[in-house]
């Protein structure tokens, strides 16, 4: 169980967002914090390699080319 306290204009913005949309205000609190994790644990992640002295890296063409072929 989790309780948040928002400050009222952001409650005010987010109840507006809720009332013109299809889901409950947990699936959207859900989301919101699934992509925050995400974002964060991939920024820690993209530290970590930067600052690893033996990490390999490829240039922006090898990249979009692997992802192209995906």
């Amino acid at each position: 169980m989790l309780s948040v306290r928002l400050p009222e204009d952001l409650e005010a913005r987010f109840e507006r967002f809720v009332a013109s949309h299809d889901h409950p205000k947990s699936f959207y609190v859900k989301q919101a914090i699934a992509a925050f994790l995400d974002d964060m644990e991939d920024g820690e992640e993209a530290t970590k390699r930067l600052l690893d002295p033996n990490a390999e890296y490829c240039t922006t063409e090898e990249l979009l080319k692997e992802l192209h072929d995906l």
